[in-house]
């Protein structure tokens, strides 16, 4: 592996090409045997025994590497001495950094997440209590259940396995730095190992970089610690919706049900076209706004009003757009850090998009 690890003031430690590599040239192999995976072993079969813990392979990855964590004969200990301590993700975000979000659709995520937390952590000191000769309750604290959970998911890789499909952490893979682009790392089966590729020519002491995929800068910020304004077409706004009671509400239940949508549910408002991107946000704001004379109408005409946006839809969405770029910008002006600051751009950014769609140009 002609590759090595330096410090960069931007990105943290990335890897550098020792010599020059052409497009789709291998840069480095690790065989699954460096790989600390989610397969379930005998400690964790243990441990875990029928729980439903053991279905959530990121959180078993998480515990498999506190395992390894406390074990100071551990086969991974010089990996395990290089990881980073500390994480600029929300999970480690006060209230006070947490409401430095509002105005973002991250912010009811973020507080989402830290309540899946809380009840991961619990479920699982139930069952360390239940074996202190596998993981003692003494190490197994809320701090170093947040380290482990965010190595596991700012690190974890899939890879493939007999019974389908494992997610691993994978030395010196975790170390390159991501760059929108075709991904060029895969898992060899017949070598049992991962493979990065460059993914174009690079000279000699440039960075090595590697996509992490199509991933949205919400899930960038929350999992990763970063973002990139410069690609929002991944991206989506969350809009909470309910149906209001009153006397049609039970006939907007059965219409919604029989497009498969909620009659209370988190939509996504995506990177345009919208009528594509949104389809499932814009069938329940026609239904939202059907008035009493349209459900009187018959199934047929009453299926053409709900599956083609309405003006009515189309006034609603202008004014929600409205109301969500005034607390992106007032949000924006009091973000304290730059990473903040580069959460609401890249909302702003996907909000410019949408309001230019030609869906949202149609005369009212």
């Amino acid at each position: 592996m002609d590759v090595e690890i330096q410090s960069t003031q931007a990105e943290g430690n990335g890897v550098f090409a020792k010599s020059d590599l052409e497009m789709d040239q291998p840069v480095c192999l690790i065989p699954e045997r460096l790989m600390i995976t989610s397969v379930v072993d005998q400690k964790l079969e243990r441990l875990l025994g029928t729980s439903s813990i053991r279905r959530a392979q990121s959180t078993v990855l998480a515990i498999k590497l506190l395992l390894h964590y406390f074990d100071q004969k551990s086969f991974f200990r010089p990996y395990l001495d290089i990881l980073p301590n500390g994480f600029d993700i929300p999970l480690f975000y006060s209230m006070e950094q947490i409401n430095k979000l509002t105005g973002t659709s991250v912010k009811q995520l973020v507080i989402k997440d830290r309540f899946f937390f809380a009840m991961q952590y619990l479920s699982i000191l139930s069952l360390v209590q239940k074996h202190p000769d596998i993981l003692h309750p003494d190490d197994f604290t809320v701090s170093a259940f947040m380290w482990a959970r965010s190595i596991a998911q700012t690190r974890q890789n899939p890879i493939p396995t007999e019974d389908g499909q494992a997610l691993a952490l994978i030395p010196l893979l975790d170390m390159f730095n991501h760059r929108p682009g075709p991904i060029k790392s895969d898992f060899d089966p017949s070598k049992r190992a991962a493979i990065v590729y460059s993914d174009r020519k690079v000279a000699k002491g440039d960075q090595i970089y590697m996509s992490y995929g199509p991933k949205s800068n919400q899930d960038l910020f929350i999992f990763m610690g970063f973002t990139n304004p410069e690609l929002v077409s991944h991206d989506s706004l969350k809009i909470q919706l309910s149906l209001q009671q009153n006397a049609g509400t039970l006939q907007k239940q059965r219409i919604l049900e029989s497009y498969g949508i909620e009659p209370q549910a988190l939509f996504d408002l995506r990177y345009p076209p919208l009528v594509e991107s949104s389809q499932k946000l814009l069938l329940f704001l026609n239904v939202f706004l059907l008035k009493a004379d349209d459900l009187k109408k018959p199934l047929d005409a009453l299926q053409q009003i709900i599956e083609s946006p309405t003006v009515e839809t189309i006034k609603w969405l202008k004014m929600r757009l409205l109301v969500m770029r005034r607390a992106l910008v007032t949000g924006k002006e009091k973000a304290d850090s730059k990473l903040v600051q580069d959460l609401f751009e890249c909302e702003l950014r996907l909000l410019d998009a949408i309001e230019v769609d030609p869906l949202l140009q149609v005369s009212e």
